[in-house]
This record gives C-alpha cells, sequence and structure tokens, in this order.
C-alpha cells in the first residue's frame, strides 16, 4: 500500500532521485496512476513507458491529459473556423509521429501502442476554450497515485513526464498524502482537480477525448504478439542502458 511508504514532503534533485526515490515506489504499490502534464509528444509517451512496469503488474492503468503541438497557425486556423478542431489536433499529433525516430524510441512507442490497445493507458487532451485570445496551453503539472484501499498520493512541481524532466533537468515536486491529517484536504482537493478536468468541468479548458485518426496512427506501431514479458525487458532494460 501507499501508505507504507516513507515518503517525503518534498523531492528536489540535489538530494534525491525522483525516479527511484518517488516515482518508481509510488508505481509499485498503485492501481491507478493519474497525470496531467504539459505537451504532449510521442517522445513523452515513450518516456512513460519507463516507469509503467510495475503498475502494469499488478493489474494497474493510467490516464494522463496533456496539450497537443499546435502552432500558431493551428490556433488561427481553429479560431476563424477554417478547420474543425479535432482535425487540426490530429494533425499536430501525427506530425510528431510520423518523425523518424532511433530504434530505441520507436520500441518504447510499440509498447505504449500496446499499453493504449489495451485500454490500459488512456490518453485525453487539454485545450484553451478561448484559442484565439488566450495563446496560452494547458501547462499545468499535477499527478495521483491510487491504491487498492483508496490511498492517494498527489504531488505538483516542476516535473514534466518526460525523460528530461525525470532524469536530466533538476527539478523539485511538493508531495501529499491522504492519509496524513496535515496534509489530508490538499490532496483530496488536487485529486478533485484531477477528476474535474478528466470529466471536462474545468472552466476555460475542453478536454478532449484523444481523437481516433491519430490513435489508428498510432496503434500501426502496435506489435501483433506483445506479452507483459516482453514489455518489461523492452523498456526496462532500455531504461537500465540510457542510465
Amino acid at each position: 500500500m501507499l501508505s507504507d511508504l516513507n515518503l517525503q514532503s518534498e523531492y528536489r534533485s540535489d538530494r534525491c532521485d525522483l525516479v527511484q526515490d518517488f516515482y518508481i515506489p509510488c508505481l509499485e504499490n498503485s492501481i491507478l496512476y493519474s497525470r496531467a502534464v504539459g505537451f504532449f509528444s510521442s517522445t513523452s509517451m515513450a518516456t512513460m513507458a519507463k516507469g509503467l512496469m510495475s503498475l502494469l503488474h499488478s493489474g494497474g492503468k493510467m490516464r494522463l491529459i496533456a496539450s497537443p503541438c499546435l502552432s500558431e497557425q493551428d490556433a488561427e486556423a481553429i479560431a476563424l473556423g477554417l478547420k474543425q478542431r479535432e482535425a487540426v489536433i490530429t494533425q499536430s499529433i501525427l506530425r510528431e509521429l510520423d518523425q523518424e525516430f532511433e530504434e530505441i524510441l520507436q520500441d518504447r512507442l510499440a509498447c505504449l501502442a500496446w499499453l493504449v490497445s489495451k485500454n490500459i493507458l488512456e490518453i485525453k487532451l487539454a485545450v484553451c476554450k478561448d484559442i484565439r485570445n488566450y495563446r496560452g496551453i494547458y501547462h499545468e503539472k499535477l499527478g495521483i497515485f491510487s491504491d487498492e484501499v483508496g490511498n492517494l498520493v498527489a504531488f505538483t512541481g516542476s516535473a514534466n513526464e518526460s525523460s528530461n524532466a525525470l532524469i536530466d533537468n533538476f527539478e523539485c515536486i511538493d508531495v501529499f498524502c491522504s492519509w496524513e491529517s496535515g496534509v489530508r484536504e490538499r490532496t483530496l482537493s488536487k485529486a478533485e482537480n484531477f477528476r474535474r478536468l478528466w470529466e471536462n468541468q474545468t472552466p476555460l479548458l475542453d478536454i478532449l477525448d484523444f481523437p481516433e485518426a491519430a490513435k489508428r496512427s498510432l496503434l500501426r506501431l502496435r506489435p501483433h504478439k506483445f506479452s507483459m514479458d516482453e514489455i518489461t525487458k523492452r523498456t526496462a532494460g532500455r531504461c537500465t542502458n540510457e542510465r
């Protein structure tokens, strides 16, 4: 259970290894990982495969909310009604997926395609409602781990869901645990924030399902025969080699 972990209230790169000290232990004790971050990209999806293996072995799932990489031209086309929003977002995702990736990245994308096909990983996209006048993007960084008895660990901070953030960058995250009386309300508040995001109840934002055309493009990378052991071997091995 999450409450069995000796978690700190803060993890900072000068004192901790965010992946080994926080990320992996929480995933190993969770059945659901809910994450809301900035830009969507195929590279960030590939990086997520590193930490998902422990969660998968316990039958867990992951929910991800992220921003699509929309250019100014994309935003203008949507605002002026020149193109349907979903079509523009789909094109932006396809631009990412159609890039030529080195073999390591292709391996992880194949794993993630498998996760999506099995409904283990569910993705939604966050887009500002007033895309013409509000030029910003959804850039919040929020995570919630949930275990089988209802314990929650919420975290916020600078770290994005990418290899740079988790391994290379200098980052800091604040942690809140639902079983600790002093921060229980803050933990529940952050979990409620994610719930409202996921159910598209957050003012200023539209939360969209992952476009079907983009999903089909991702799923073309899915291996026809793929076991859990094979996923673990491909991702965990690659992660070790990169570190």
